[in-house]
């Protein structure tokens, strides 16, 4: 976890606002490195060794995400509670203290932004997959045909359906294909919106899970991961459902769910939403004609032009939403109905695959006295 730059730190400690804050948040980073310490001591007694370093043995360029990523993955839960990651490189000498974690840690962050690149970024390969067998047949059919042109050609029409084929005269809004799991937007990192066109639900889970697991790893290790995650992904890794309100009924549980969003999480990182919906909350609605329905952009993979064509679905906020009139005795079930589709429930499922793997290593009560922007500094 990381401090603000000390020079503007200082600078601002002469505030008194300032200096309570930063005092809060390196306290909250005291108690979070000391729980981290007890669980790692913890890991290491029930394993029965007395300490752990955690060692990955890397290859830089094969495909650093791709092979990290299985590592990961193959780590037992305890292993990377109990010490530190220590990185070795393939076919490089050096004998990592710590330097070559941070940039392990870089070189993954750029990884998984994969801007720009053509190829698809590492997931889980089944050999049983529908899609491996009929690439490993194709692959032997072209061994067959010499070059294999025939053979490639057919397997490469097979894929092309007929109704992928945009009419010439049709206005298709279109965009390339990104094969990252995340990409850069004006407010912060986020959930990238075409990873279900290109992926499976199955990959993307692998995919999603690793990643919180690689940003719970970071936190637990202290270590910087530089990318600046968007302000809501950051809210739906704090929030979550605290021991009191576990033992609370479902319908006090949703209640007390959907008063976690507020409207000024919007504010900075949502701004076109967020005046939107202030005007709702400081105007009458009466005659407005808005319904307990959104529409949201979602995109379908073009084969044929390797796109992702955008279409506008609707969706309903409450049942028969669409046909339900938001008047001025219930805009206030409305906004909090928004918030919640707008801070999370437009992201799912994967920033819920996000969660459950950062989950996996810091439960909800190691950081849920962080800040948005406490958090957003950590990583």
């Amino acid at each position: 976890m990381l401090c603000p730059c000390e020079s503007i730190c200082y600078s601002l400690l002469c505030l008194p606002h300032f200096a309570l804050a930063f005092a809060r948040c390196r306290n909250k980073k005291l108690y979070f490195n000391q729980v981290m310490k007890i669980q790692s001591v913890t890991a290491c007694k029930e394993q029965k060794i007395k300490m752990h370093i955690c060692k990955l043995h890397v290859k830089r360029d094969y495909n650093i995400l791709q092979n990290s990523f299985t590592l990961l993955n193959n780590l037992p839960a305890w292993e990377l509670l109990a010490g530190p990651i220590r990185i070795s490189y393939l076919g490089e000498d050096g004998l990592d203290a710590g330097g070559l974690a941070k940039d392990w840690f870089v070189e993954m962050s750029k990884a998984l932004l994969h801007i720009g690149s053509e190829a698809p970024p590492p997931k889980r390969v089944d050999p049983n997959s529908a899609a491996a067998i009929k690439a490993a047949a194709a692959a032997v059919a072209a061994e067959k045909e010499g070059a294999g042109g025939g053979a490639s050609v057919a397997a490469d029409s097979a894929e092309i359906n007929p109704e992928d084929v945009p009419d010439a005269d049709a206005d298709v809004d279109e965009k390339p294909v990104s094969y990252s799991i995340i990409h850069e937007t004006e407010q912060g990192v986020a959930i990238n919106p075409t990873a279900g066109v290109v992926f499976s639900d199955e990959d993307c889970q692998y995919m999603y899970g690793l990643l919180g697991t690689f940003i719970a790893k970071a936190l637990i290790d202290g270590q910087t991961i530089g990318i600046q995650f968007h302000k809501l992904f950051l809210l739906a890794l704090l929030s979550g459902v605290s021991k009191g309100e576990e033992r609370l009924a479902p319908a006090k549980r949703r209640e007390k769910e959907l008063k976690r969003y507020k409207l000024s999480d919007l504010e900075d990182c949502e701004p076109q939403f967020y005046a939107g919906l202030k005007w709702i909350a400081d105007n009458s609605v009466e005659g407005a004609d808005i319904t307990f329905s959104t529409a949201y952009e979602a995109y379908v993979y073009n084969s044929h032009t390797k796109t992702a064509q955008r279409k506008t679905i609707t969706v309903d906020l409450v049942e028969g939403g669409d046909d339900r009139t938001v008047t001025d005795d219930d805009k206030d079930e409305y906004l909090a109905l928004m918030l919640e589709w707008l801070c999370k429930k437009r992201y799912e499922p994967f920033l819920g695959y996000v969660v459950q793997g950062v989950r996996r290593h810091l439960p909800h009560q190691y950081i849920q006295h962080f800040t948005v922007e406490e958090l957003g500094v950590s990583e």
